[in-house]
């Protein structure tokens, strides 16, 4: 979901679900996998054609959209494989959505969502423990329930809006409040 960057890590991901074939061929077939948000950059361009390259036929590029929850509903796993963030709004959809989570285990992405406990979370740009997480997932649907059960739980009870707009309020406040003039 969302846009296709080279700090998105879209590249290594491609990479893991080439490996998903070579180690997993099995689960790899079963599965589809669309990256969402391409626009016309070059990064979109080179990546199109390492997608093309690697000859996975259930590995798709599709373009930005204005419709995204329909993915959501469709999906039975998210991947979230930046490099970079600070807190993804995706990572927050996915959660209210329901949808198991795997993401890169940097800056903001694991106070969102704990490792092992609401989503699978791994090294940035490791495409084994990727292609590993994957499997995992692919291989125990029942488990990725359970995280994207815990998610949902968890998006409710720390950052829906009634809950996490007064706890920004009183932050402001008080930040305010302490100011050196």
């Amino acid at each position: 979901m969302g846009t296709i960057s080279d700090r998105k890590g879209q590249h290594a991901f491609v990479r893991a679900i080439d490996l998903l074939w070579r180690r997993y061929p099995a689960l790899a077939a079963r599965a589809r996998f669309v990256l969402l948000g391409r626009r016309n950059t070059e990064f979109d361009t080179w990546l199109a054609g390492t997608v093309r390259a690697t000859g996975r036929p259930n590995l798709d590029l599709h373009p930005e959209t204005t419709d995204y929850l329909d993915y959501y509903q469709a999906a039975d796993a998210f991947a979230c494989s930046s490099y970079e963030e600070s807190s993804p709004r995706v990572v927050l959809e996915a959660m209210a959505m329901g949808v198991p989570i795997l993401a890169s285990a940097v800056h903001g992405i694991p106070e969102m969502v704990r490792p092992d406990l609401e989503a699978r979370l791994v090294p940035a740009g490791d495409t084994v423990a990727w292609c590993e997480a994957l499997a995992e997932l692919l291989a125990n649907p029942a488990a990725g329930r359970d995280l994207a059960a815990r998610a949902r739980a968890r998006v409710v009870t720390e950052f829906e809006a009634a809950v996490a707009l007064p706890r920004h309020l009183a932050l402001l406040a008080q930040t305010a409040a302490t100011r050196v003039t």
